[in-house]
């Protein structure tokens, strides 16, 4: 019984030691602001089709490797995903990328 326990004991060690059993770190929490800027970014890609990750997440002095961590941190929260879908489905229903014709202006 006693080297039964010795050998779940050394198992367990070594998994936790290799990292397999270790516990995950809480996402730190995203503020407001950090929010706001997430879906900024998206929203000037979805205005302006030309514009690069690279080129939105510099108009707000971040590199991509930073807007991708708080992405990450975001995609840890269902409900902030939530909001950002909302936020986004709003901002493109808001950009006129294409008028569809009406009976007064229809197309040729």
């Amino acid at each position: 019984m006693l080297r039964r326990q010795l050998a779940v004991f050394f198992v367990l060690a070594c998994a936790s030691s290799s990292g397999v059993l270790a516990y995950p770190t809480p996402t730190p929490r995203v503020s407001e602001k950090e929010f706001d800027l997430y879906v900024d970014v998206y929203a000037a890609m979805q205005k302006d089709r030309d514009l690069t990750i690279d080129m939105a997440v510099a108009r707000h002095g971040m590199t991509v490797e930073e807007f991708r961590r708080l992405e990450q941190r975001i995609q840890h929260d269902p409900r902030l995903v939530d909001r950002v879908r909302k936020e986004l489905l709003k901002h493109a229903k808001s950009v006129d990328v294409w008028v569809p014709p009406t009976p007064e202006r229809s197309l040729p």
